[in-house]
């Protein structure tokens, strides 16, 4: 099962919650935006810990190998939203 998100950005982050992702595919349109990639939380909105320091993607289609539990994003120039769409694909049941 796949899991998606399809948004406008704002200058606040919006969280993906997707237990298990090892690829993600991220539409981008209109402007830049920040990512960010969390492990743990189990699920749980807001329960992620995600690494310092974000990265950036211009507008573009782009597959990432990433391996994640959850994904936020947000505007990367405060005020200049974008429009998102993220599709996270869970790894096989177990890790193998």
């Amino acid at each position: 099962m796949a899991y998606t998100l399809d948004t406008t950005t704002t200058d606040s982050y919006i969280e993906l919650q997707c237990p298990g992702t090892v690829r993600v595919t991220a539409q981008v349109s209109n402007a830049m935006v920040s990512i960010n990639f969390g492990t743990g939380g189990r699920g749980r909105p807001g329960a992620s810990i995600y690494p310092p320091g974000d990265e950036v993607l211009l507008p573009s289609v782009a597959g990432l190998d990433r391996i994640c539990d959850a994904i936020r994003v947000k505007s990367y120039a405060p005020g200049v939203p974008a429009n998102v769409k993220l599709t996270a694909i869970p790894g096989p049941p177990g890790g193998g």
